[in-house]
């Protein structure tokens, strides 16, 4: 098997392969060391597609004129046949999803701004994750079954958004109107920061997580104020009404929001520590797992054998399951 299947290749970047088929790719993989350079380049560029459909219009432009421009690089040699032609495929259906989003943002951005006075973003439990760019540059994530309410122009002196749900904010700075989240349970003030908030009605904790900056978080039933630096996390129970600080990886409340977690100079062990409590499965590492360190971003997927394929191909490992664990150990020379 020296080439992997279009279709099956598709299934993978959409996260819907079966076990069988993730085999598949799994073998495939380890083929060659070529093939698993072709599945990170693979991955590289499909999620380089997802960033562009959040950024602004010039860029997204610019994108697409560099992503034809390298189609057409690629149609002239095409009698290098035999990588090329692999790549170009890879291209093609990455351009696919690239002008899918260009066509979405939009008409998103068309519709949004022909309302009145206020926007309200609302997202279902089956929708995607959905982004949206506020007057003053502020970009919002809303996770699944989320409202945002927001005014289509901020006054001179304020900036006040309503949110139901979750959703992952990095705001604009500027001193002089700060930014206020607010609902029935929290009210968050900043003026320039980057931090997730998780207000679900359906949930017992009301929750804000700073991952770069300050914000102060106050209950708006008499639970007091607090103010969070980098690196910590809020909780307040709503029943009763007593909030809480902890110092947390905050950076894994935001995971949802683009399925990318990032480590820095993290061991596999560390790793292992993230992927559990991101995916409430038990993983077991042997004693003898290289201590190496790790920098880099591993995107997340709803199936954790995917993450953990990826992770084979940048760590010398190795994993099997049985009876619902996960055991990873090293690959022998």
């Amino acid at each position: 098997m020296n080439e992997l299947d279009e279709i099956l290749l598709l299934k993978y970047l959409q996260n819907n392969c079966s076990e069988e088929e993730l085999a598949i790719v799994n073998s495939w993989m380890n083929l060659s060391k070529d093939n698993r350079n072709r599945l990170l380049e693979m991955e590289r560029i499909w999620h380089s597609g997802d960033k562009i459909r959040f950024a602004k219009e010039s860029h997204i432009l610019r994108a697409e004129k560099l992503l034809y421009s390298r189609i057409k690089d690629i149609e002239e040699k095409k009698q290098n046949i035999s990588k090329s032609k692999w790549l170009y495929s890879t291209i093609k259906y990455a351009a696919a999803i690239i002008i899918l989003f260009i066509g979405t943002y939009f008409a998103i951005n068309h519709f949004r701004f022909n309302m009145t006075d206020y926007e309200i973003v609302t997202t279902s439990k089956t929708d995607p994750v959905r982004q949206i760019i506020l007057p003053d540059g502020t970009k919002v994530w809303l996770n699944h079954s989320s409202i945002l309410k927001y005014p289509k122009k901020f006054t001179e002196k304020k900036r006040v958004v309503e949110l139901e749900g979750e959703a992952y904010f990095e705001v604009t700075k500027d001193t002089k109107r700060p930014f206020s989240v607010q609902n029935e349970t929290l009210d968050v003030q900043v003026l320039g920061t980057v931090f997730n908030m998780n207000c679900d009605k359906n949930r017992q904790l009301a929750e804000v997580s700073l991952i770069r900056g300050s914000v102060k978080v106050t209950g708006k039933h008499d639970e007091g104020m607090i103010v969070l630096s980098s690196g910590q996390k809020a909780e307040l129970n709503k029943s009763t009404k007593q909030m809480h600080v902890r110092t947390f990886n905050t950076q894994l409340d935001a995971v949802w929001h683009d399925g990318m977690i990032p480590f820095e100079d993290a061991t596999i062990s560390e790793i292992v520590s993230t992927l559990q409590h991101l995916y409430k499965t038990e993983i077991i590492l042997s004693p003898d797992i290289d201590k190496s360190t790790y920098s880099g971003v591993i995107y997340q997927k709803e199936n954790l054998d995917s993450v953990l394929l990826n992770l084979t191909l940048a760590m010398p490992i190795e994993y099997t399951k049985n009876e619902g664990k996960i055991y990873i150990k090293p690959i022998k020379k």
